[in-house]
C-alpha cells in the first residue's frame, strides 16, 4: 500500500485500487474512487482541517480532532472515535452482484430487485439503528429493511414492502450507543441500502456510477443532521404565507368552482391561505398555458383572491404536448432542448398524449423553462407546483439509453425533479422580487435548496395516516423539511372520522395542504357534518396561532439544518425512543401525540426525562408512560418545562400581512427563546431588515431584549402563564 498526503488530499493506492481520502470540515470525510462529482447534491466546499498522517502496525493512520480513520492493506477502513471505540469498518468494494438464476424468479420473486449492481460496500450489523433515506414507507428507524433510490411513480396503496417512491436520498443516518454518523452516496444512479435483512450485515450498492461516499461525524443525531445540512445546503426561508393551510383538487377546473370552493371555506369560518389549480386550468394540458374556456379571466380571479388573502397555486408537469401549432413545444424542438433516443427526439405519454421531455439537466434548458414560468407569474401566480418529474410517463418507463443533452437516461432519472424544481425556482426569483414557492413530487438530496415537498399520492386509509409520521421525519432527517402529506388522502373516499384525525396531525405537518382526486368524494373540510367542520376549524385556526413558532423554526433551519418536525431520538437519549413512530417533536419545545387507530378515544403517551404541561396549562407530567383519554377532535400537545410558544392572535388569519401583536405562552420553569420577526416575504432580510427578540422565563417572570432591529416591531406583547396575563407595550 502507497500513499501520497498533503493538507488537502490524501491518496492512498493498492495495486490497480485508488482511495482518496479528502477532508471537507472537521466533522466531514469525502471517500472516493473518484475526485469527479456526478450529482448537484454537494455544495460544501472543502475548508482547511488539521490531521495528521503516519504509518501504522496494521496500515495507514489518520487522526482528526474527534475521530480517527485507519486504513488498511486492502483498503478497508476503520473509522473509530476519539476513545478509540471503533464505530464502523468500511470497506473499499465488494464484487459486483449478478442477477439470480433462481427457480422462484420464474413465478416473479426477485433477489436485489432483479438488478446488477456494480458494487456493494457490506458492513458487519451490531446494534446500529438507522434513519433517513427520504421518502420510504415503513418505520422510522430501517432497520431489517430494504429500499432501492429510484423515483417511481406508483398508484397503488403505499405499503411498507413498497421498495421505491417519487424521492431519492441516499443518506442514512447510523446511531450507536458510543456515537451517531452518517453516510451520503453521492451517486445519481439507483443505489441500494439494505439494513441488515439478515440480521448480519448491511450493505449499500449500485448500479453505475462512482464509489463516492461522505462521512459525517456526530457525535450526536443532531451534529449528523447539521453537519448533513453544511455539506447539501439548507431550505431558504420561506414566505410566512406558505405556513397556512392550503386547499387542492384534481380538479378545480373552472373559475366558478374555485369560487365556490373559497365561499365554502368562507361560509365556514376556516381560513385558507392558497388554493391550488391542477392540471385542468390548462388549454388541453399544455403546460405554461390557460384554457380561454374555463379560465377566461384568470388575472382577474387571482387579483380578487389576493384581496382576500389568498394565493394560487399552479401545477407544472415537464411533458410539452407534441403539437405544431403549440409555441412551446416549437420553440424548444428550434432550442434543442428535449430528450433524445437514437438521435430522435424521443416521445412518451403523459397527460396531454404525445409528450417530449425537457432536459432540466443543462443549463439552457433550465433558463428556458424559468423564461417560460414568467408567463404565468404574469397572471399573478404566487407558486409553482412540479409533478410528474420522477419522470412519469404512460407507456411505460423511459429507456435507461434515452439521451438528455449529453448524459443517459439510467443517470439523469433520479436528479430529473431536481433539475425541474431548480429551473422552477430560479424563474421565479428572476421574475419577481419574492420568495419563491415550489413544491415538487420527485427529488434528489440537496432538492431542499429549492423546493418543498410532499409525500405523493397517499390513500384514504388509517394505515397511511400512520406512515405520515415516520415519513415525515425521516424526510426532515434526510433535509426535505418543508414537508407535507395530502390530508385526508389522496385517492378514495375519506370518512368523516380519518378527516378528522388527519386534521389533527396535518395542522404540525409544516406544508399544510388537503388535495384529493377526481374519482373520489369531495373532502373540503366545510363539506363535512357540522361536528367535523367543528374539528377541522378549531385546528386550522391553532395552526395559524402557531404559525410565528413554526416560522422560528425556518428561521432556526437556515442555522443549523435541523428540521421543524423532528423524531424524540433526536434529542433524548433514551432506548425507548429510537423506534417511536407514534410521536414526534415540533422543535425543540412541544410533543404531539395524535390518535391514529379508528374508533380510539385514548392512547399511550410517553413523555422523555424532564417535565412536560399540557398546551393548556391545566395538567403537568413527569418522564414516563401513561394511558390518556383522546377524544375525537382532540390531539395530545405538551410542552417542555421553562418553554415559551409564541402564537399570534386569535382570528388573524392574514400571514402575508403582521400583526400588531404577539402572543407568549410561558409555561412553568426556567428558559429562553429566541423569536425572529420580518415582513413575510421579499429579500430585505439579508439586508438587515428584522427584529430578532431573545424573551426569558423565570418560571413565570418575564423580560426581553433585542439582538438585533431591523423592521417595525410589535406594538405589544401578551404574556400569559400560570399566574395570568400581562400587556407589555413596546
Amino acid at each position: 500500500m502507497e500513499y501520497q498526503a498533503n493538507q488537502k488530499l490524501v491518496t492512498i493506492s493498492e495495486g490497480e485500487k485508488k482511495l482518496y481520502v479528502l477532508p471537507y470540515s472537521s466533522s466531514i470525510i469525502r471517500f472516493s474512487d473518484s475526485l469527479i462529482s456526478e450529482t448537484p447534491a454537494v455544495t460544501m466546499e472543502p475548508t482547511p482541517v488539521a490531521f495528521t498522517v503516519q504509518e501504522d502496525p496494521e496500515g495507514l493512520l489518520i487522526s482528526f480532532e474527534s475521530f480517527s480513520l485507519l486504513v488498511l492493506p486492502d483498503l478497508k477502513v476503520r473509522f473509530s472515535n476519539k476513545t478509540g471505540t471503533l464505530l464502523e469498518e468500511i470497506p473499499y468494494a465488494f464484487v459486483s452482484s449478478e442477477p439470480t438464476d433462481h427457480l422462484a424468479e420464474k413465478e416473479g420473486h426477485q433477489f436485489l430487485n432483479g438488478e446488477h449492481y456494480s458494487f456493494f460496500r457490506a458492513f458487519n450489523l451490531s446494534n446500529e439503528a438507522f434513519y433517513g433515506l427520504g421518502d420510504h414507507p415503513g418505520p422510522l428507524n430501517r432497520r431489517g429493511y430494504q429500499f432501492v433510490n429510484w423515483n417511481t411513480d406508483d398508484p397503488h396503496a403505499h405499503t411498507e414492502n413498497f421498495p421505491s417512491l417519487y424521492k431519492s436520498s441516499p443518506f442514512l443516518l447510523v446511531h450507536k450507543p458510543t456515537a451517531s454518523f452518517g453516510l451520503f452516496l453521492n451517486n445519481p444512479y439507483k443505489t441500494l441500502f439494505n439494513c441488515g435483512t439478515d440480521e448480519k450485515e448491511w450493505f449499500i450498492g449500485a448500479t453505475n456510477g462512482p464509489t463516492d461516499f461522505y462521512l459525517i461525524y456526530g457525535p450526536t443525531p443532531r451534529d449528523v443532521v447539521t453537519g448533513f445540512s453544511n455539506l447539501v445546503g439548507k431550505f431558504p426561508l420561506p414566505a410566512r404565507w406558505t405556513l397556512g393551510y392550503g386547499q387542492s383538487r384534481w380538479s378545480y377546473a373552472s373559475e366558478e368552482a374555485v369560487r365556490a370552493v373559497v365561499k365554502g371555506y368562507e361560509e365556514a369560518k376556516i381560513p385558507l391561505s392558497s388554493i391550488y389549480l391542477d392540471i385542468d386550468y390548462m388549454d388541453g394540458y399544455r403546460v405554461f398555458t390557460v384554457s380561454p374556456k374555463n379560465f377566461p379571466h384568470l388575472k382577474e380571479l387571482v387579483d380578487e383572491l389576493h384581496k382576500k388573502g389568498i394565493k394560487v397555486v399552479t401545477i407544472l408537469d415537464p411533458g410539452v404536448k407534441v403539437d405544431p401549432n403549440y409555441a412551446v413545444y416549437t420553440d424548444g424542438l428550434r432550442r434543442g432542448v428535449y430528450a433524445t433516443l437514437k438521435g430522435e427526439t424521443y416521445v412518451n405519454e403523459v397527460w396531454p398524449g404525445d409528450s417530449v421531455y425537457p432536459t432540466f439537466n443543462e443549463e439552457k434548458t433550465r433558463q428556458w423553462w424559468g423564461d417560460l414560468c414568467k408567463t404565468l407569474l404574469d397572471y399573478g401566480i404566487d407558486g409553482l407546483w412540479c409533478d410528474m418529474n420522477e419522470p412519469a410517463s404512460f407507456k411505460g418507463p423511459l429507456p435507461n439509453d434515452v439521451v438528455f443533452g449529453l448524459e443517459k437516461h439510467e443517470k439523469i432519472h433520479n436528479l430529473y425533479g431536481h433539475y425541474m424544481a431548480e429551473a422552477t425556482y430560479d424563474g421565479i426569483l428572476e421574475a419577481t422580487e419574492k420568495r419563491p414557492f415550489v413544491i415538487t413530487r420527485a427529488c434528489f438530496s440537496g432538492t431542499n435548496r429549492y423546493s418543498t415537498v410532499w409525500t405523493g399520492d397517499n390513500q384514504s386509509l388509517y394505515s397511511h395516516l400512520r406512515m405520515a409520521i415516520p415519513q415525515q421525519l425521516s424526510m426532515g432527517l434526510s433535509l426535505m423539511p418543508f414537508v407535507g402529506t395530502d390530508i385526508g388522502g389522496f385517492s378514495g373516499n375519506c370518512p368523516s372520522e380519518l378527516m378528522a384525525r388527519w386534521i389533527e396531525l396535518g395542522s404540525f405537518s409544516p406544508l399544510f395542504r388537503n388535495h384529493s382526486d377526481c374519482a373520489c368524494h369531495p373532502q373540503e373540510g366545510y363539506r363535512y357534518p357540522k361536528n367535523i367542520q367543528d374539528i377541522y376549524r378549531k385546528w386550522v385556526n391553532f395552526r395559524y396561532a402557531l404559525t410565528p413558532y413554526f416560522y422560528d423554526l425556518f428561521y432556526e433551519e437556515t442555522l443549523d439544518g435541523l428540521p421543524a418536525l423532528r423524531p424524540l431520538f433526536l434529542d433524548y437519549d433514551e432506548e425507548r425512543f429510537l423506534n417511536e413512530n407514534t410521536e414526534f417533536m415540533v422543535g425543540d419545545f412541544m410533543l404531539v401525540a395524535p390518535v391514529l387507530e379508528p374508533g380510539a378515544q385514548e392512547r399511550t403517551l410517553l413523555l422523555p426525562s424532564c417535565r412536560w404541561y399540557s398546551f393548556d396549562l391545566k395538567e403537568n407530567l413527569g418522564p414516563g408512560m401513561y394511558a390518556k383519554s383522546c377524544p375525537l377532535g382532540e390531539a395530545l400537545v405538551y410542552v417542555k418545562e421553562g418553554s415559551i410558544i409564541p402564537l399570534y392572535p386569535e382570528g388573524f388569519t392574514r400571514l402575508d400581512e403582521n400583526p400588531e401583536e404577539l402572543t407568549l405562552r410561558l409555561f412553568p420553569g426556567k428558559g429562553k427563546y429566541i423569536h425572529y420577526q420580518d415582513e413575510g416575504d421579499g429579500f430585505g432580510y439579508k439586508n438587515g431588515e428584522y427584529n430578532l427578540y431573545e424573551f426569558t422565563n423565570d418560571d413565570g417572570k418575564f423580560s426581553f431584549r433585542l439582538l438585533h432591529e431591523g423592521y417595525k416591531k410589535y406594538r405589544s406583547i401578551r404574556v400569559i402563564s400560570a399566574f395570568g396575563e400581562t400587556k407589555i407595550l413596546l
